[in-house]
């Protein structure tokens, strides 16, 4: 193997010390292939913790026995064994907050209440947010629009009420979940990461290698830093980090360094990409540079109409919203071309609003015209709502994204009910093969194509009024992303 002087560096380090290391990688650098190697020159007890499931998996079968590789709730999973066994119940946390809230609200009510607080649960335990910051966590995350639209179905008072109240409902439930776990070993999926961390339960291997560490919520970061009584190496590409908006922390490599004291080595060179589409890169990420062997690749400016004959089987589409995609996916449908759109979490919050569409007025006549009635008064009712509230503009931007792709879907459906029109949206992004892909930038970080198309690329990065830092620089990371998914050919696809 030719391994390139900064895999050299790394290798060294790793054998002619004990210290720990933090690899600053860029995309297409063969992370992969390097953590291989520097398991291999390892000695003692090791845990090589991957993202995701698939992840782990694929590395396991490259090393063998020589480490093991889990997901970080792996890791967390044999850490609660210290204190009792632990029997998994996905809907544990459901059942405790119907148990906290049913004194609270009418029956009638209890399920979507149960099944908003739950989802601001998972995010306040992820993130290991205090009560004293917990109306901030509601801000940056996005949880107000669906505490308004709770509280305009329940009627509660004002949304500062509804969100106390909640607020409440939360702590009391998440106490009540860690003495369930003490007594009967019940937990759920947020516990394989959270009863380790707020017990200070501590792993006994000898080196630690956390992969994809830009991208560490503060519950993960506890957890895998505390996974290790000897040796850290965390790996990331700093300018990937993306997932803030998901509970990340905007700061996640820089804080493993910090807490590590950890040696920082470049892994710098991108395999992926031709020299045409790095220098475009090269404006977000100077250092980034291209393989010996590098072609020159190939860029093109084309128009979203010329998309449509030119997307060929194994090409990827990505853009920064999600609607376009839609608009697109559906283009090629109507010409029986054979595509699909990646996110089933997204399709699952639009059938949830097409659910809260269709309540949101009753709809007398053609279901399409009602539905379609409905979601302009769902969407300028909310919009005038969150106006009154303070750095507003992301909200507003999120909401007329999901807005616009259920207009585009139902404008294009033949349903006459809200459940076959669930179904369609179900179709759309099923997990089934497909010809042609299209993503959104967040979804497509992890992919690659020969050919990539990137949708409305002069509106790539979103800005705003009251925008922080952090989320300035995760929108130039985003356009470092889409810059670095091709291997041939990058189409820029702009209509003006």
């Amino acid at each position: 193997m030719n391994w390139s002087n900064y895999q050299e560096n790394i290798f060294s380090y790793v054998l002619d010390t004990k210290y720990n290391l933090a690899v600053s990688a860029v995309a297409g650098s063969g992370k992969t292939t390097t953590l291989v190697e520097i398991i291999n020159n390892l000695v003692g007890k090791t845990l090589f913790s991957a993202f995701n499931k698939h992840i782990a998996m694929e590395l396991q079968s490259r090393i063998g026995d020589l480490a093991d590789a889990k997901t970080l709730h792996s890791a967390g999973m044999g850490l609660l064994y210290k204190v009792r066994k632990p029997r998994l119940d996905e809907k544990k946390y459901f059942a405790i907050i119907r148990e906290v809230a049913k004194s609270e609200f009418h029956k009638s009510h209890l399920q979507i209440v149960v099944k908003v607080t739950k989802k601001i649960l998972s995010m306040t335990m992820n993130t290991l947010t205090q009560p004293e910051d917990f109306e901030a966590m509601l801000m940056t995350y996005g949880f107000l629009t669906d505490i308004l639209e709770l509280n305009k179905r329940l009627k509660y008072g004002t949304p500062d009420a509804l969100t106390q109240k909640l607020k409440q409902i939360i702590y009391v439930s998440i106490a009540k979940g860690i003495e369930d776990f003490e007594k009967t070993g019940e937990i759920d999926y947020n516990d394989m990461i959270f009863i380790p961390v707020v017990k200070e339960l501590k792993g006994n291997y000898k080196n630690v290698l956390i992969d994809e560490a830009q991208d560490l919520n503060a519950g993960q970061m506890q957890l895998a830093l505390g996974l290790s009584n000897n040796r850290i190496i965390a790996v990331a590409d700093p300018k990937q980090a993306i997932m803030g908006f998901t509970g990340s922390l905007a700061d996640s490599f820089d804080q493993v360094v910090d807490k590590t004291n950890a040696q920082i080595l470049p892994l710098s060179v991108c395999y992926r990409c031709p020299t045409s589409h790095l220098e475009l890169a090269q404006a977000i990420v100077p250092h980034i540079e291209p393989a010996p062997n590098a072609s020159k690749g190939e860029i093109y400016n084309v128009k979203t109409e010329e998309v449509l004959s030119l997307a060929q089987q194994g090409d990827l589409i990505i853009c920064r919203r999600n609607a376009p995609l839609i608009k697109l996916a559906l283009k090629f449908i109507a010409n029986k071309r054979q595509a699909r759109v990646r996110g089933r979490d997204f399709a699952t919050d639009l059938m949830n609003l097409a659910d809260i569409v269709k309540d949101h007025s009753v709809i007398v006549g053609n279901f399409k015209s009602g539905m379609l009635s409905n979601l302009t008064y769902y969407f300028q009712d909310k919009v005038q709502i969150l106006a009154q509230y303070d750095n507003n503009e992301p909200l507003i931007e999120a909401l007329s994204d999901r807005c616009n792709c259920l207009q585009t879907i139902v404008e294009s459906s033949k349903a006459t009910d809200v459940e076959t029109l669930k179904q369609e949206i179900n179709d759309l992004f099923s997990d089934e093969k497909a010809a042609i892909y299209l993503s959104s930038v967040h979804r497509a970080k992890g992919l690659e194509a020969d050919n990539v198309f990137l949708i409305q690329y002069n509106k790539i990065r979103i800005t705003y009024k009251g925008q922080q830092v952090w989320q300035q620089e995760q929108e130039a990371n985003l356009e470092y992303v889409a810059l670095t998914r091709a291997k041939k050919k990058l189409y820029l696809v702009n209509d003006k």
